[in-house]
C-alpha cells in the first residue's frame, strides 16, 4: 500500500517548489507593476508641481502688479488731501483777511 502513495508523494514534493516559484515570480511581477505605477505617479505629481509653480509665479505677478496700483492710488489720494487742506487753508486765511477787513 505505501508503493501507491510513493509516486503520489513524490509529484507533490516535485511540485511544490515550482508552484513555489510560480508564487514568488507573480509576486515579483506584482511588485514591478506597483513600482511602474508609482513611478507614473511620481511623474504625474511632478508635473502638477511644476504646473503649480508656474501659476504660483503668475499669482505673484499679478498680485505684484495690483499691490504697485493700490499704493499709487494711496498716494494720489494723499496728494488729493494734501491739495484740498491747502485750499482750505488759504480759504480760512482769505475769510480771516475780509472779516478783518470788515
Amino acid at each position: 500500500m505505501k508503493f501507491k502513495f510513493f509516486p503520489l508523494t513524490v509529484a507533490c514534493l516535485l511540485l511544490t517548489p515550482v508552484a513555489a516559484d510560480a508564487a514568488a515570480d507573480k509576486t515579483h511581477q506584482q511588485m514591478l507593476a506597483e513600482i511602474r505605477m508609482l513611478q507614473e505617479q511620481q511623474a504625474q505629481l511632478q508635473q502638477m508641481v511644476r504646473g503649480l509653480a508656474e501659476t504660483l509665479k503668475v499669482m505673484t505677478a499679478a498680485i505684484d502688479e495690483q499691490t504697485a496700483a493700490n499704493r499709487k492710488g494711496f498716494a494720489d489720494q494723499q496728494l488729493l488731501g494734501d491739495c484740498l487742506a491747502d485750499g482750505v487753508r488759504i480759504l480760512c486765511e482769505k475769510a480771516a483777511e475780509t472779516n478783518g477787513r470788515l
